[in-house]
């Protein structure tokens, strides 16, 4: 089993420090966003570490205006378009992209479903794969798989506790799941702290048993940050051996429930 975790984890940490410490700690994939201040020293560090690029995080603030009809849609279209032409220059396989945002987004239309289309026409022309990631509302999640079969699943652990208010996606997309972002949470409304596996209050019993059950295929992608007050004072190496040891601990578990 692989395991990944997002290469700006630990916050102010420059690119090569944090791929040096992903190599030492077992790590062998990562991902940023692609509008991420430090893409060429992210590459880099990548490849000087033999890193593998799994995928990257498309661009989601404003992602609404793909719903509008307005050039400010086709505005942002554009922009998750370059997301995936940088993800084909530097031979990643996915893209991962929000649907919407906001628990009042706007309605879903054809207008907004023409615009997801030609985004997964254009990634698959390049060999990239649009993997659409779980935020709050399921069913325009369930609508969008279901017209565009091209695209694919990323399961986000934390979104689904502090955003979906007890919806399970897994049991609905779990036969279309493509990537991971394993993070923990204290299951509070718009409480998306990214801490490590098992320092907060999700069941990650649960979340092993949805993964085995899904065949997870790509690695067990942490997705995670040092800002919570729970790791004032952890150094980086201590961050990273921290998390190495949590994913590690679910990997494990995803394994047990596989036998």
């Amino acid at each position: 089993m692989k395991y990944g975790i997002n290469m700006d984890a630990f916050n102010g940490l420059e690119p090569k420090k944090a791929a040096e410490l992903m190599k030492l700690n077992g790590f062998s994939t990562t991902f940023v966003g692609t509008y991420y201040d430090k893409l060429d020293e992210f590459f880099e560090a990548a490849e000087a570490n033999g890193i593998e690029v799994e995928f990257m995080h498309a661009p989601f603030v404003g992602i609404n205006d793909m719903w509008e009809p307005s050039l400010k849609g086709e505005a942002y279209l554009k922009k998750l378009t370059d997301a995936v032409e940088l993800c084909a220059e530097h031979g990643v396989k996915a893209v991962v992209c929000h649907i919407s945002s906001g628990v009042n987004p706007p309605n879903i239309n054809d207008v907004g479903l023409l615009r997801f289309a030609r985004l997964v026409e254009y990634a698959k022309a390049k060999n990239v794969r649009i993997a659409f990631e779980n935020i709050r509302k399921l069913a325009n999640h369930a609508y969008l798989l279901d017209k565009l079969p091209d695209a694919t699943f990323c399961w986000d652990t934390g979104h689904e506790e502090c955003f979906a208010y007890g919806m399970r996606f897994m049991p609905i997309f779990g036969d279309r799941l493509d990537v991971v972002h394993i993070h923990d949470n204290h299951k509070l409304p718009n409480g998306d702290d990214h801490m490590l596996p098992f320092d907060a209050e999700i069941d990650f019993d649960r979340v092993a048993k949805s993964l085995a059950d899904a065949d997870l295929k790509n690695s067990l992608m942490l997705e995670v940050e040092n800002k919570s007050p729970f790791y004032d004072g952890v150094s980086p190496e201590e961050f990273f051996a921290r998390a190495a040891a949590a994913v590690k601990k679910l990997g494990e578990m995803v394994e047990n429930y596989r036998k």
